[in-house]
């Protein structure tokens, strides 16, 4: 079940591990509808789709996201469980830090399992989260997960939601790198 989270500031460590963006010069906000793509889960027996997007509200190189409409959008789709799969650092590095306590201040269900982008979670915090995702879209829950604007893996750049759907396509598995995939159920309840 989600819970209420505590506001959190990022540690120096955890910062510094991320260049700033600080000393970019600042872009037209792009108040464009947030491209939530659906991928179908109808593979593993579940009748909802799971929505995937990049980081909303992002501010980071040429992408200059509003919050604000990104936010309105999301709502508009119904969207009720967002899954944050960022850190704090990645939240901060992208200009989003109060990102987390603004979907609770729009009244979305917060479901944060942070680990930095290219890694994959420990077993146990994967088991965690694909039980709450699970959880919520076999109770209807019109369900969005997204880390940051980009996933790197050595050699090459690309979406997470490239990611996930090449390597759910008929293999039944889910993996943010080319490095490890994560089985999905075979079926859901």
């Amino acid at each position: 079940m989600p819970v209420k989270l505590p506001i959190v500031t990022a540690s120096d460590e955890e910062m510094s591990q991320f260049d700033s963006s600080d000393s970019e010069e600042e872009g037209q906000l792009q108040t464009d509808p947030v491209q939530v793509d659906w991928l179908s889960l109808s593979s593993v027996g579940c009748e909802e789709s799971l929505g995937i997007c990049a980081l909303p509200g992002c501010r980071f190189k040429e992408t200059w996201r509003s919050l604000d409409a990104d936010l309105e959008d999301l709502k508009a789709q119904s969207i009720r469980d967002i899954f944050v799969l960022c850190t704090r650092g990645e939240l901060h590095k992208y200009r989003v830090p109060r990102l987390l306590e603004r979907y609770e201040e729009a009244d979305f269900t917060v479901h944060h399992h942070p680990f930095p982008d290219g890694t994959v979670p420990a077993m146990a915090a994967c088991v965690k989260l694909l039980d709450e995702l699970k959880l919520c879209l076999s109770q209807g829950k019109k369900t969005l997960i997204h880390c940051s604007l980009f996933a790197v893996v050595p050699g090459r750049e690309h979406r997470p939601t490239g990611c996930l759907t090449e390597s759910t396509a008929g293999q039944g598995s889910w993996s943010c790198t080319d490095c490890q995939a994560i089985q999905l159920p075979e079926r859901f309840p």
